[in-house]
């Protein structure tokens, strides 16, 4: 299962505290639904922007259609096609990073 970084993680600062709360719910709903630590992922958001792009090819091209099914209902984030989604500053280059943690890489206070 993915989700976002919990806010009691280090990994969550500077992220939006929307995606930090999904991450805590999330991680604190898991085991009742019988889906165990080692079955997580947690993405880090906003904070990945400092990292190296690592998303590429068929990956990246997935990860844009999702981005661009996002994209038809968010006012802000506008791109028509993959061409568009990619050039756009900041949101472009977030879709091509993705660094998950588990469990145990968390960094939780």
């Amino acid at each position: 299962m993915t989700t976002n970084i919990p806010h009691e993680s280090a990994f969550a600062r500077g992220d939006h505290p929307d995606h930090s709360a999904v991450g805590s719910l999330v991680r604190a709903l898991a085991p009742q639904a019988g889906i165990g630590p080692e079955a997580m992922s947690y993405y880090i958001g906003y904070p990945s922007q400092d990292e190296p792009a690592n998303v590429d090819g068929a990956v990246l091209d997935t990860k844009v259609r999702i981005y661009e099914t996002y994209a038809a209902d968010d006012p802000v984030v506008t791109c028509a096609d993959a061409s568009a989604c990619l050039s756009q500053p900041g949101f472009g280059a977030w879709l091509r990073r993705s660094y998950p943690k588990g469990e145990s890489e968390l960094r939780v206070s």
